[in-house]
């Protein structure tokens, strides 16, 4: 059945600027890590490299998406970047399937690059991807496997490069907050009631001087939602960090958010050092898809103190999930009530976690955007 779905998409932020351009994409594939996948994790290999680890592509093999909706997660803006192959669906991209064509006289790699950027590059496919909110970005090795992403997102990034200072500018002018200038911004589908006709309509809180609430939703705890490479006790890791006095603690509980965190609970946050502890962390061999890091220390049972190490990004100012996700540690571990504020170095963030472990967030609004779509 088709019906209208209105979301109300609010961005909460509390820093003014990061102090490195940063952007992390989620790759959507499925399978697993095989032969005609490797060119996929040589790009993102490539693209890290040459970003010195300021843009990550986080590779996940069927956990985004089924192997033939990729193209459905990309028009709905569920992850940055897929790779689809056009025999699974050939209703929902007829263009591109010439490419499977038997006799088109193709013998070399070069000869399958120079075709497929004609095709992607025809009218034709350009309207047909654009129904999915999708550009055909690049072929993979296989001629049926494509790679595409999101216009709007490409567009962010045309002309970006890193001048000899290392700085990022576009077309030679300095672009110093290149649309990462307020730490993490937390965008949040806020899901209502359905009204008549099919219409659902914000009924979440906006409040005075640009603050609003929402409904998070609840948090994720079994080892395989987080996800871990292993099963193990989320609430303990036993992860072992190590302070500036060159002593260790062992912890850390795995929390999923929408995506996953680990918080290790300590005396004092100023004792760790979060730039060289979070990438540890985040690339530890428990975590597949790595992870965002907290250091948290217990002010008292409504004040937590963070620090956060974000996946793919590093040292951040301020960050929804991270806040959500220490809450919600902090009262699975008894040391916190139901309402907690979380303090990052530029502000605090409210969180409340009602009676079914639903997790509440309040904090300043960027900006609000309402889109209807059909489904």
């Amino acid at each position: 059945m088709k019906f209208l779905k209105k979301l109300c998409i609010v961005t909460i932020v509390f820093c003014f600027g990061t102090e490195t351009f940063a952007e992390e994409w989620n790759v959507s594939v499925w399978g697993k890590r095989r032969a005609f996948t490797e060119h996929i994790e040589k790009l993102a290999e490539l693209v890290s490299e040459k970003t010195n680890g300021e843009f990550t592509m986080n590779i996940s093999y069927g956990g985004l998406s089924k192997n033939k909706e990729n193209l459905d997660g990309i028009s709905i803006g569920a992850f940055e970047m897929a790779q689809f192959c056009a025999g699974y669906h050939r209703d929902k991209n007829r263009v591109v399937t010439v490419l499977e064509l038997p006799f088109l006289g193709v013998e070399t790699l070069e000869q399958e690059v120079a075709v497929s950027s004609a095709v992607y590059a025809h009218p034709a496919a350009t309207k047909e991807m654009e129904q999915w909110n999708a550009k055909l970005l690049m072929t993979s090795p296989m001629p049926q496997y494509n790679l595409v992403g999101i216009p709007d997102i490409l567009a962010d990034l045309e002309g970006v490069r890193r001048d000899p200072n290392g700085n990022f500018e576009r077309n030679g002018s300095s672009i110093p907050n290149v649309g990462f200038d307020v730490g993490e911004a937390l965008e949040v589908p806020f899901d209502t009631g359905e009204l008549e006709d099919g219409i659902r309509e914000l009924t979440e809180k906006i409040l005075e001087n640009n603050i609003v609430t929402t409904e998070i939703g609840k948090a994720k705890l079994q080892w395989n939602e987080i996800p871990l490479s292993e099963k193990l006790d989320t609430k303990n890791l036993n992860i072992k960090i190590i302070d500036s006095n060159n002593k260790e603690h062992s912890g850390g509980t795995a929390v999923n958010v929408g995506n996953p965190h680990i918080v290790f609970f300590v005396n004092e946050i100023e004792n760790f050092n979060i730039e060289k502890i979070g990438p540890e962390i985040e690339n530890h061999k428990i975590f597949p898809e790595k992870c965002n890091v907290t250091i948290a220390t217990i002010i008292n049972k409504n004040l937590i103190r963070v620090k956060v190490w974000e996946r793919g990004a590093g040292l951040t100012k301020a960050c929804g999930t991270a806040a959500c996700a220490t809450a919600f540690a902090g009262k699975l571990n008894d040391l916190t009530e139901n309402k907690t504020d979380i303090e990052f170095q530029t502000g605090k963030l409210s969180i409340l976690i009602d009676d079914k472990n639903s997790i509440h967030m309040k904090g300043p609004v960027s900006e609000i955007k309402e889109i209807e779509f059909k489904l």
